[in-house]
């Protein structure tokens, strides 16, 4: 139960004191209905509800007791010692054979570095190293569209149009510079002007004999 506040406990002696059962009190202030008996008993024989000063339960350590605990507990620490721990693996001379190889190959991997060159440690351990002790930095590959059915016919289909444009597109420039065809051309073109004057001058001659 949670403790009640002076407030608490004055505004339950007031409330006593207007007619309030204990048992409407406790489910006012969520409290059990000892601690409203309490608060009651009190008021009535002290005339207080304020706590007495020294009151609660009596400290059973000192602050000696706190001190010696610290000291036995900083006293049973264990300390590794020095080489205790996990033996190194690998040697200088694997990293730097591990870090060669990737300088003279460049587009091979970590994993394939290792394999070649038996560097006795793990992927992400071969990696540090790489990151650590070298100016080389990793390269993901592109990665190619994936291409379905579908994607592959419209391609064929888009290179066929373009093949079958630039045919034509061949074949007309060729027939612009070809000489023969040229000349053909010219003659009919020359033939077709004097064609046209020729009519429009016996046009003109017909107009002037019906004129006379």
């Amino acid at each position: 139960m949670p403790n009640l506040s002076l407030l608490q406990k004055t505004q339950i002696v007031t409330l006593l004191e207007e007619g309030w059962s204990i048992r409407a009190l406790a489910q006012r202030f969520e409290v059990n209905k000892s601690t409203i008996l309490r608060a009651k008993r009190k008021w009535q024989q002290e005339r207080v509800v304020q706590r007495k000063n020294g009151s609660g339960r009596k400290r059973v350590r000192t602050p000696e007791d706190d001190e010696n605990l610290i000291q036995f507990l900083q006293e049973r620490v264990v300390q590794r010692k020095n080489g205790s721990g996990r033996k190194r693996v690998r040697t200088p001379e694997d990293d730097e054979n591990l870090i060669q190889f990737l300088r003279n190959n460049a587009f091979e991997s970590v994993v394939t570095a290792i394999n070649r060159t038996n560097f006795p440690g793990h992927v992400r351990t071969a990696r540090n190293r790489v990151r650590q002790d070298s100016d080389l930095r990793n390269r993901v590959a592109a990665k190619k569209p994936f291409l379905t059915a579908d994607n592959k016919n419209q391609r064929i289909d888009d290179t066929e149009e373009d093949t079958n444009k630039e045919q034509l597109y061949d074949n007309q420039e060729n027939v612009d510079n070809d000489p023969i065809v040229n000349k053909e051309a010219a003659i009919n073109n020359a033939c077709g002007w004097k064609s046209a004057r020729h009519q429009t001058d016996n046009d003109v001659n017909a107009t002037g004999k019906e004129a006379e």
